[in-house]
């Protein structure tokens, strides 16, 4: 029996799903390569759970939420929303369990991999509400109704307008 051998690394296909924050906790990790290499950083190891997914779902960020650049400003914005206020005092029990969209793709190596993490649409599912217009009662004429004229073939029902002469040739 061979010491080694070749798993698959990831079930889950690159795609968007819809998933929920399962734990998220600080780390310190140390490049071996860029401009931190050799150096402690601290960092945000973040945990997804989607349903019907066995693939561990993890993806990790810095500390400083203030740049718009990072995937932290981003991942915050995604579960507690844009008040940053509130992103300073979080704490994992106010991210755990927080409902989000994640897209995934592949590494080269067969891993699973977050590429981007926004916020669940508030309402899903539902309809939108025609929007009511109010318009201001004017005394105007009441518009006439169109008539229907029947060419004797039951296959063709002419309306004419009554705004327009019956016999008006349309430039088109």
């Amino acid at each position: 029996m061979p010491l080694a051998e070749v798993q698959p690394r990831a079930e889950v296909a690159p795609g968007t799903y819809e998933a929920v924050v399962s734990n998220v906790e600080p780390d310190i990790i140390v490049p071996k390569t860029g401009r931190n290499a050799g150096q402690n950083v601290p960092i945000l190891r973040w945990n997804f759970a989607i349903e019907g997914v066995e693939d561990r779902i993890e993806s990790i960020t810095g500390r400083d939420p203030t740049s718009e650049k990072s995937n932290l400003f981003k991942y915050f914005v995604a579960t507690l929303g844009s008040d940053k206020t509130k992103w300073l005092d979080a704490e994992t029990e106010d991210l755990v369990g927080k409902p989000v969209l994640v897209t995934i793709s592949i590494s080269e190596d067969g891993w699973p991999r977050v590429d981007n993490v926004t916020a669940r649409p508030t309402r899903r599912g539902a309809v939108p509400v025609a929007a009511t217009i109010t318009v201001a009662e004017e005394k105007t004429e009441a518009q006439p109704e169109p008539v229907i004229r029947d060419s004797g073939d039951p296959e063709a029902i002419k309306v004419v307008s009554p705004l327009r002469d019956e016999d008006d040739e349309l430039p088109f």
